[in-house]
């Protein structure tokens, strides 16, 4: 049912046919289609809205959703519409919760399909059902999954061919509750009618951290998608706003407005997104310090004009500047150019290639595509500012800015040309490791001469115009859950090929070193696949620890999943690192070394000095009551190797509310929050109470931006030890540039926070191990 239409397939997509802008009227003022028109879109996404379309039981009016798909068929438009919100006829106004309310929603969607059947209308079930207010009177996913049932059912029983989508949810796929409802949505089988999953990615950080959020969703949708179906994500709402004053101190200027546009719909692509839809159209109101008033490709116009002055923002310029730029060509692969943060996009049009370029990082710098000598024309991201570059045997050295470029060469690139018919890489592939896989690509050589490859394991000529699959052999080790592949491909005479994917493990093994404990170094080696394995477990590069023994034998059995490898060391600086070897057979996983520091040694601490060392501070409603206490105790003498010799207790109780508490050094240890390089995360032994309540902490970098890492829930009682990263991934954000990059030097702002998440009266007590910086 509800097989995906041709323009929402990413391999068959050319620009703009994907990009689309969220509208809200049904009568346009005079001009406003045709400046829609020229801004290259080819989607407008607008509510259906229920209320509105039955005012009488059973009686349906969508003449003014008419006139609008006149509007949209006549400037080369197609729509989403939106079946949306509650109807004071049923269910009290209320998103429809009864058997009797979701039947009539269902009459209504069905009225309304059979009305436009044939315009190529895709139906999108409800608006943000996951979120207040949305969803009232307060958000159910269960409600959701019976009313998305009730009316795909309905559709598809009579229309099997129509096209529907789901669930719009708001927000990042990453924090609490989101994935969840996702899920509880898919196992219900609602994919089995839905033909995209639409999700509202949006985020104050910039646009290519989206990328953790697809993958997930990929990996979740292949999980219950139905045998044989393939089932895209699509961006169904997301934008910026060029407002004075944001979410937490953000400040995104109209310039920035614009390069996160193209920077947005370019990323999009290249993670297999076939419909990118940017909030907003048009500025919703006059206030330059309202976010909401300032997501619009153009200013706000007084309703009250009859033929208003449109103001066209750099946004409005920079979608008009990608989709001329690169009308009528398809994305083709991202090219690897040797950094993560360098975006180079290659899209063709049959051997005519373009190319889109910028960088994430955080200042300007140059990078050299593998390109064929010759010319290149190129355009800013506003479709401005044309120049000409040239290329050279090495390839286009170019300097790549926040900002995408667009490249077009002057002349055939034969080494651009064989990597636009060199067939395009999975996102991500799933396979075991410790075995060898054969990785086949085709190649068509679409020049007049013959060209040979060496793939790194085959070397093979291929004639003109021909195509034939070569071989990349690779042995992926177990270590970690992911591991990046890159090939590259040499081609006589003409330069290297480029391009990557991800490997995920099926079988992977993960090793955590813990810091020292009384006398002792610990790594946790997880095996979760439960894989039988037999070898041995070698510490190296050992640095500032003394070790009695380096190696000693494991051994999994089928169905053993994780061991504590436990090794006598004392240490003999502050500062210590240790890394590990597995040997399997006569394979090598080598773990890369780690680097410790404690912040605050609890060893030297004792329950009278602990109150000038450390405090426990309460945030959040000053009118909601709390009560905390800190002691320092001797950890139990089995668990002192691992945890240390002495742990915090903290014993805290809230009153039902927001409130807090963080565990904050005293003055006179002030300067430990400070840290110097760049550490990956802070871990520390946590002895949970099972309560429910969430812990996390903060950092702040050189711009006062604050970072909260995710937080994770206690559910657990006995011993956990617990890391938060401090590189920026998967933070909630605030102050300074808000832009999610740590920009170091940096500092803790506190070194544990205890959240009442739940605003219910609570009450608990936690122990807590020292806090150790690792590298």
């Amino acid at each position: 049912m509800g097989s995906i239409s041709a323009q929402f397939n990413p391999k068959q997509l050319e620009v703009p046919d994907g990009f689309g802008v969220a509208i809200h009227f049904t009568d346009p003022k005079p001009g406003e289609m045709d400046l829609l028109e020229a801004s290259g879109v080819r989607w407008i996404r607008a509510d259906l809205v229920w209320l509105r379309t039955e005012v009488k039981k059973g009686q349906y009016d969508f003449s003014a959703y008419d006139r609008l798909l006149d509007q949209l068929e006549r400037h080369n438009l197609r729509a989403i519409f939106i079946l949306d919100y509650g109807n004071p006829l049923y269910d009290g106004g209320f998103s429809p919760h009864t058997d009797a309310g979701r039947q009539a929603f269902a009459r209504w969607a069905v009225a309304a399909v059979k009305h436009f059947q044939g315009r190529g209308v895709v139906w999108e079930m409800y608006n943000e059902p996951n979120i207040l207010p949305f969803w009232s009177p307060r958000p159910n996913v269960q409600d959701y999954i019976k009313l998305a049932k009730t009316v795909g059912k309905a559709i598809h029983r009579v229309y099997p061919q129509e096209v529907i989508i789901g669930p719009a949810l708001a927000g990042s796929v990453n924090k609490p509750g989101r994935q969840e409802f996702l899920e509880a949505c898919f196992q219900a089988g609602l994919l089995e009618d839905w033909s995209a999953v639409s999700i509202h990615p949006y985020r104050i950080t910039r646009p290519e951290t989206v990328t953790r959020d697809y993958r997930q969703l990929r990996l979740l949708i292949a999980k219950y998608a139905p045998p044989g179906k393939k089932i895209p994500i699509i961006a169904g709402e997301w934008g910026y706003p060029s407002s004075t004053a944001w979410r937490q101190g953000k400040v995104i200027d109209p310039t920035t407005q614009a390069k996160y546009l193209g920077r947005q719909w370019l990323n999009n692509l290249a993670n297999e997104i076939p419909l990118s839809i940017w909030y907003d159209w048009q500025n919703n109101g006059p206030k330059a310090e309202d976010p909401e008033h300032n997501y619009g490709l153009i200013g706000y116009a007084d309703p009250k004009q009859n033929r208003p002055t449109y103001e066209v923002k750099p946004a409005y310029r920079a979608a008009q500047a990608l989709n001329q730029s690169l009308k009528g060509f398809q994305f083709n692969k991202r090219l690897d150019v040797g950094r993560a943060d360098d975006y180079v996009l290659l899209f063709n049009q049959g051997n005519q290639v373009k190319i889109a370029a910028w960088t994430t990082a955080q200042s300007p710098h140059t990078t050299v595509i593998p390109t064929s000598p010759g010319s290149f024309r190129a355009l800013d991201y506003l479709g401005q500012n044309p120049k000409t570059l040239k290329a050279t045997t090495q390839g286009l050295s170019l300097s790549l800015t926040d900002a995408p470029q667009y490249l077009t060469p002057t002349q055939p690139n034969a080494l651009l040309q064989l990597a636009a018919a060199w067939e395009t890489l999975p996102l991500e592939q799933v396979v075991p490791g410790s075995q060898t896989i054969d990785v086949p690509l085709r190649l068509r050589n679409p020049l007049s001469t013959p060209i040979q490859v060496n793939t790194g394991t085959q070397i093979a000529t291929i004639p003109p115009r021909q195509t034939q699959s070569l071989v990349t052999t690779v042995t992926p080790s177990r270590q970690g859950k992911a591991q990046p592949l890159r090939l590259e491909w040499q081609v006589r005479g003409l330069g290297v090929l480029t391009q990557r994917t991800d490997l995920l493990l099926t079988n992977p093994l993960t090793a955590t070193i813990l810091p020292m404990g009384a006398n002792q170094l610990t790594v946790v080696l997880q095996n979760p696949a439960g894989t039988a394995l037999k070898g041995r477990a070698t510490l190296t590069n050992l640095q500032g620890l003394g070790v009695t023994t380096r190696s000693q034998p494991i051994q999994f059995a089928s169905g053993e999943t994780q061991k504590y490898l436990k090794f006598k060391a004392r240490r003999t600086q502050s500062t210590y690192q240790a890394g590990l070897e597995v040997t399997e057979g006569g394979t090598l996983h080598t773990f890369p070394p780690q680097q410790f520091k404690t912040v605050i040694n609890f060893a030297d601490l004792n329950a009278k000095t602990v109150g000038q060392a450390l405090q426990t501070i309460p945030g959040g409603d000053a009118k909601v009551r709390s009560q905390q206490s800190l002691t320092v105790i001797p950890s139990a003498s089995r668990y002192a190797t691992t945890v240390g010799r002495n742990v915090l207790k903290i014993t805290y109780q809230f009153q039902a509310g927001w409130k807090y508490l963080h565990l904050l050094p005293t003055r006179q240890y002030q300067s430990r929050l400070s840290i110097q390089g760049r550490p990956q995360s802070l871990g520390l032994w946590i002895h949970g109470d099972g309560s429910g309540n969430q812990i996390s902490l903060r950092y702040q970098d050189k711009t006062g931006q604050i970072f909260q890492p995710k937080s994770q829930v206690i559910t657990w009682k006995g011993w956990r030890y617990i890391t938060f990263a401090l590189d920026g991934q998967d933070a909630t954000v605030w102050g300074g540039a808000a832009d999610g990059i740590v920009h170091y030097p940096m500092q803790l702002n506190s070194l544990l926070a205890i959240d009442n998440a739940k605003k219910q009266v609570t009450s608990g007590e936690i122990y807590v191990g020292q806090p150790t910086l690792v590298w």
